[in-house]
């Protein structure tokens, strides 16, 4: 597939897919370890945009209040690296088949996925940036909150000479925080099979989210009774047919403190009782794309070209984790699969797919993270900016105080840290020589108090 370039601006986050070839996939099976999957197309169309979110009124982006605010990790991501957007094949079972095309021409193949989800942490350092986010509050492990309205993103399309099938976008609403007691299970593997994961990924752990599966109604679980997911129901007809169809869903769920995460699974259901084992619903000739309705989630991906991930690291302190049910005989026992590793293998990196999805939160108790930019550190600057091999934070307070500056990463890891005792302002100078190309953000504390800035190293 053609690489999409991102275009930021205040309006819209835009980007143009080719239509004509396919991009691999990698899937981590718990089961059978690392699969190859079914390749997935484009979006079908000239540009397909990432919109803006609006309130939860649906009338602004910004939130009502200090107290509340959405979190898009597709948003996230856009902003800090080069990012596309395609559209996954999702069928309610794995009884349809989907074309797909590459340098042989047409591929005919059965669908493989019959239902995405995604794992919001809203923890991440990055979230808390106040330059990326002013005004927005800080959501902190400690409180607890609440989830009004879930946000999704995709594409419909139906065969227009078929109006009356009324078709079905199922989601349920789930949380946890990574315990195995919880319905949201963290996992570390150091081997696949019977190879290590540094042979095969260049990392010594994958840590990644395992949601359960309810394989009766097609939607995200509980484990061992957990809690009760949220439900909700979206009816799809003719007149809804768009390539960049759009939902805010009022969904009510209350999450406790302890570091709970949401998560958000959706299904497709046909109601078109004319189809039949083994049919084509996408073909991929123009004028008759679709034969029946099908709803593609649009997802956020990259490819490096290389072999190395330019997406946040692997990593158990960023649990942001697109989640893919595969169906057929080779899928994990009622698990979604993260499809978000990546292999240094002749193939390079998998692109790390991440469902268009968000949540808005409430917190009452939360503070609003801009706070921060108050006394006593008046004033922190990165110089230069971007940098090469050597960075200098410079610093001014209102009264003389011990200082750290530190220097951190997209996902929250401190890369660099100094401290000074007694002083009124001052330079930590950073060799950034052997650090990864990126964004990251330094953090300059005094008495309690932060001022935080970002810097992008570009070698």
């Amino acid at each position: 597939m053609k690489k999409l370039l991102l275009l930021l601006s205040a309006a819209a986050i835009t980007c143009a897919a080719d239509a004509q070839q396919r991009a691999q996939s990698i899937l981590f099976s718990d089961n059978t370890g690392r699969i190859a999957t079914a390749t997935q197309p484009p979006m079908v169309g000239a540009t397909t945009t990432l919109g803006h979110l609006r309130g939860a009124s649906g009338n602004a982006r910004t939130t009502s209040t200090p107290t509340s605010r959405w979190y898009k990790y597709t948003d996230y991501l856009t902003a800090n690296y080069t990012t596309a957007v395609s559209g996954t094949y999702l069928w309610n079972d794995t009884t349809s088949v989907d074309v797909y095309t590459g340098a042989t021409g047409n591929e005919y193949l059965f669908n493989t996925i019959v239902s995405v989800g995604l794992v919001c942490d809203p923890f991440v350092a990055g979230w808390n940036d106040p330059l990326a986010y002013p005004g927005e509050m800080e959501l902190t492990t400690g409180s607890d909150y609440t989830i009004d309205t879930v946000y999704i993103h995709g594409t419909y399309y139906r065969n227009d000479a078929k109006p009356d099938p009324v078709d079905t976008l199922n989601l349920a609403l789930i949380y946890g925080d990574g315990s195995l007691s919880s319905d949201l299970h963290a996992v570390a593997r150091d081997t696949i099979g019977n190879q290590w994961i540094y042979t095969e990924y260049g990392v010594d752990t994958l840590h990644y989210i395992r949601m359960p599966y309810d394989s009766v109604d097609n939607r995200a679980d509980t484990f061992q009774g957990g809690i009760t997911p949220v439900l909700s129901q979206l009816l799809l007809k003719s007149g809804d047919t768009a390539l960049n169809y759009e939902a805010y869903i009022p969904m009510s769920i209350s999450v406790p403190a302890g570091g709970n995460m949401p998560a958000l699974s959706l299904t497709f259901k046909s109601g078109d009782a004319s189809f039949t084992f083994g049919d084509t619903v996408f073909t991929g000739v123009t004028g008759a794309l679709y034969k029946y309705g099908m709803f593609r989630p649009a997802c956020v991906y990259q490819t490096s070209g290389g072999t190395t991930a330019t997406f946040p690291a692997n990593t158990s302190s960023d649990q942001n984790q697109g989640q893919f049910r595969y169906g057929g005989y080779n899928a994990p026992h009622h698990l979604y699969t993260p499809q978000w590793f990546w292999t240094s293998g002749a193939g390079g990196a998998a692109q790390l797919q991440y469902p268009d999805f968000a949540f808005h939160v409430n917190c009452a108790t939360c503070d609003v993270g801009t706070k921060n930019l108050q006394q006593p550190v008046t004033a922190a600057t990165a110089v230069p900016n971007p940098v090469n091999n050597l960075v200098s934070i410079n610093f001014t307070l209102a009264t003389a105080a011990d200082v750290a500056v530190s220097l951190t990463n997209v996902i929250g890891r401190v890369v660099a840290v100094e401290n000074m005792a007694n002083v009124s302002s001052g330079k930590a100078s950073f060799n950034t020589s052997a650090m990864p190309a990126g964004v990251y953000f330094y953090t300059v504390t005094a008495n309690g108090e932060r001022k935080t800035g970002r810097v992008v190293i570009a070698h």
